[in-house]
């Protein structure tokens, strides 16, 4: 299901109801035109999906964007116009904006723990945002958000454990005694991050024990571009064992391995004819 970016807008208005401490709709939010919620929706896109378009978002996408966008949302407004000192209105009456940057605040906190539940459990429980089966039983399936329905956990910490990392196989397309061009193919990807690649002259370049790649490995080549994967190294020196790991990561953290080892030549001396 894509979602144009005039949906997102107005799904992050309907789901925002900005008050400030005297009860009244916060007039800073009622000013915020559409373009305004487009801007923080694009930042927050850009900031925690990078390789997302917001036009056509992935499904399990949308609902923790929207937590994101609203938390970028709410630290505009408490910044806005909050400094710390007291606001005397014509009633007498004694509006601290100090509390009013401090009711953000407050409203950025339930925020991220709503994010964070969903991160880790994709449910949300008995108030009507949750997992339904047909029959009304809580399902494994599907996360309905209010008239959104989101087919994807992928950013659970359950999907965390049992989704595979990706598979990775690297290929030596050409080498000569400086330098060395590669490629490699993926599959099994979900919602991809990017590319890195390491080389090293060390025996282990990554160790599955620790988890790690060797702090000695150089890296030498970086991408979100899920469709560049060829690079080339040069400089390397002639009759020397190498390895270069392919490094992919998903947008969740989980990240797959690939490596090939190869032997520059000895450089090609000309000789002398007869």
């Amino acid at each position: 299901m894509e979602f144009s970016t005039e949906t997102l807008v107005k799904y992050l208005r309907d789901s925002v109801l900005v008050q400030d401490p005297s009860t009244a709709e916060d007039p800073v939010w009622l000013q915020m035109s559409d373009s305004d919620l487009a801007i923080v929706l694009e930042v927050a896109k850009h900031r925690d999906f990078p390789n997302q378009v917001l036009s056509s978002l992935a499904n399990g996408v949308v609902y923790p964007l929207m937590l994101v966008a609203k938390k970028e949302l709410y630290y505009r407004l408490a910044v806005k116009s909050a400094p710390k000192y007291d606001l005397k209105g014509d009633d007498a009456g004694e509006l601290k904006r100090s509390q009013r940057f401090e009711h953000f605040m407050a409203l950025i906190k339930q925020t991220e723990a709503e994010l964070q539940h969903y991160m880790e459990n994709g449910y949300f429980g008995e108030d009507g945002i949750g997992d339904l089966d047909e029959d009304g039983t809580a399902s494994r399936n599907s996360i309905y958000v209010r008239e959104s329905l989101i087919t994807s956990r992928y950013y659970t910490r359950r999907n965390y454990g049992l989704l595979k990392a990706p598979s990775v196989s690297v290929f030596v397309d050409s080498l000569d005694s400086s330098r060395v061009q590669l490629h490699w193919s993926v599959t099994g990807t979900h919602v991809f991050l990017r590319y890195n690649v390491y080389i090293s002259d060390s025996d282990v370049i990554y160790d599955e024990y620790k988890h790690q790649i060797n702090p000695d490995a150089t890296q030498i080549f970086s991408s979100i571009d899920q469709r560049q994967t060829s690079c080339e190294v040069n400089d390397l020196i002639a009759s020397k064992r190498y390895h270069v790991l392919v490094e992919v990561c998903e947008c969740n953290g989980i990240k797959g391995y690939g490596g090939v080892v190869f032997e520059t030549p000895a450089p090609v001396t000309e000789t002398e004819g007869e």
